[in-house]
């Protein structure tokens, strides 16, 4: 007391608050530890539960009020959608638990949503990609195209689909990126042309999600599109859209003579003056697979140029690809001469390449 019985109102309200704080955190952290040892506790338990077990145990843990308890309980249930006997009550735990004050909690349960093919699932799904936080709505977007590729996916197709149209305006980064790679997973040609538009966007993130995604699914209807799109100054925004060319004139039936003289003299200059080698060397390989003789030249002075040892690799396979397929005899003796002449050491491989790629497969 003689040592405080001269401190002001105000330092003594001090010096009590802090004994009262140093307290609480002691307290909480006493909490946190029992929290811990609790969810240790759950973990051993659910381990050896059995199968008539699970259901009455997840029930008892519905209004826990630790939500790591809860979080954990989210992923319990999303594996026992797996089993036909757990399908339904887990499904509906998962849907109680879509509503959970907890967002984390609630980002969980919508993400096991997209494992339940319900009606309520979906109509619920359908809902929360509208809400007002941007994790859940992100989690909505990649479960409803879990949905769409199910079971009778084709009916929920015509529901998801503009969903997730609508989630490519969402405000939200977040939530723009998941709906892009969610219309790429599901393969459908509705949404190519979504995809392409997305080319354009302001975030470099969105744009390069767009691209990955068109490389699964890209056809040739799109492909003004991704010539306008290889100028994006991202290098994995070029290389995706190089792959999204390969994939939609691979997959062409026809292609006009026009669009070929295009993607060709485009090729040809992303190999010559594009700033990165990697997409350099990606074009060469489009190039070797739809180019044709004329190119052969600057394959060639790419393959023997110094620089970057992929568009030298890329620019050689290209250059040996177009000349086998020519299966001009004298055509090969020109450039065989020319090999001697310029690059001794290569003219081997040369041979012995050009040789195997003519052959007839056995």
């Amino acid at each position: 007391f003689d040592e405080r019985k001269n401190l002001s109102s105000e330092a003594w309200l001090e010096e009590r608050l802090a004994q009262r704080n140093a307290k609480l955190t002691r307290l909480e952290g006493e909490l946190d530890s029992s929290r811990n040892r609790n969810r240790t506790l759950y973990q051993q338990l659910y381990s050896r539960l059995g199968p008539t077990e699970k259901i009455p145990f997840f029930q008892g843990l519905l209004d826990h009020e630790d939500p790591a308890v809860r979080l954990l309980l989210t992923g319990w249930l999303a594996e026992a959608l797996g089993e036909e006997s757990y399908r339904k009550p887990a499904g509906e735990m998962l849907l109680s638990f879509s509503r959970d004050p907890i967002e984390e909690v609630r980002r969980q349960a919508v993400l096991g949503l997209g494992r339940w093919n319900d009606k309520a699932c979906l109509n619920r799904l359908l809902l929360i990609i509208q809400s007002d936080q941007t994790a859940v709505r992100a989690a909505a977007a990649r479960s409803l195209a879990m949905q769409a590729k199910g079971n009778d996916g084709a009916a929920r197709m015509v529901l998801v689909l503009p969903a997730l149209q609508n989630a490519l305006s969402d405000p939200a980064l977040e939530v723009v990126v998941e709906a892009a790679e969610d219309l790429g997973s599901l393969g459908v040609p509705a949404a190519v042309p979504l995809l392409a538009g997305l080319l354009k966007h302001k975030e470099v993130a969105v744009r390069k999600t767009a691209a990955q995604a068109l490389e699964r699914i890209a056809d040739i209807a799109v492909l003004e599109e991704l010539l306008v799109g290889l100028e994006d100054p991202d290098v994995g925004v070029r290389l995706g859209i190089l792959g999204a060319v390969s994939r939609a004139v691979n997959q062409a039936k026809a292609i006009k003579e026009d669009d070929k003289l295009r993607l060709q003299s485009r090729m040809e200059i992303i190999l010559l003056k594009d700033p990165d080698a990697g997409v350099r060397a990606r074009s060469a390989t489009l190039l070797g697979e739809f180019g044709t003789v004329s190119h052969l030249a600057t394959l060639w002075k790419a393959a023997v140029a110094e620089g970057d040892p992929r568009i030298q690799e890329k620019s050689w396979l290209a250059f040996l690809e177009i000349l086998s397929k020519s299966k001009d005899l004298k055509l090969i003796n020109e450039w065989n001469v020319i090999v001697r002449k310029e690059a001794p050491l290569r003219r081997v491989n040369f041979l012995v390449e050009l040789l195997g790629k003519m052959q007839p497969a056995t």
